[in-house]
Parts: structure tokens; sequence; C-alpha cells
């Protein structure tokens, strides 16, 4: 639930984003291609773009570092289950033999 929001807010965001450099281009509010706002709107427009793309791959290796600390917790846990195993088997024997 909490990723599908987190989704959905991504999601608005970039549109929110897209949608408001679309107007200004839509109703050439920013002149032509030789003039300052456009330099200034395109370089905007492009360190967004990176920012976006930079959030992402830090959404993606996030996830992926949580994968890996979870399975090495759930392998934590079978090494212990194995040793309190090993430990309770070894007090079995050792009873059966005295």
């Amino acid at each position: 639930m909490k990723q599908s929001t987190f989704i959905v807010g991504v999601a608005l965001v970039i549109l929110l984003y897209f949608g408001s450099f679309w107007l200004l281009f839509s109703n050439e509010f920013v002149g032509n291609d030789t003039s300052f706002i456009f330099q200034v709107v395109v370089a905007m427009m492009s360190t967004g773009l990176l920012a976006i793309v930079t959030g992402f791959m830090f959404l993606f290796q996030s996830q992926i570092e949580s994968r890996k600390e979870n399975r090495t917790k759930i392998f934590e846990k079978k090494i212990e289950y194995y040793n309190d195993a090993q430990t309770c088997l070894k007090r079995i024997v050792s009873q059966r033999v005295e």
C-alpha cells in the first residue's frame, strides 16, 4: 500500500513537472530558441530530468540493498537455528552415551 502511494505520488510530480513545461512551450511564453528565457527554461528542464533519473536510480538501489539486508538476516536466522539444533543433538547423543 505504501509503495503504491509513493509510486502514484512520483507519477503526479513527474506529470506536473512536464505539464508545466508543456504549458510554457505550447503557449510560446519562452520565445524562440535563441532567446535567453528559452535557454534558462531548457536548462531547468534538463536539471529536473536529471534529478528525476537520479531519484529513480536511488530508489531502485535502496530496494536492492533492502532485499540484500533481508536475505542476510534470514541467513543469520538459519545459521542460528542450525547451531541450536546441533547443540540439542549433541546434548541428546551425550545423554544416551552416558
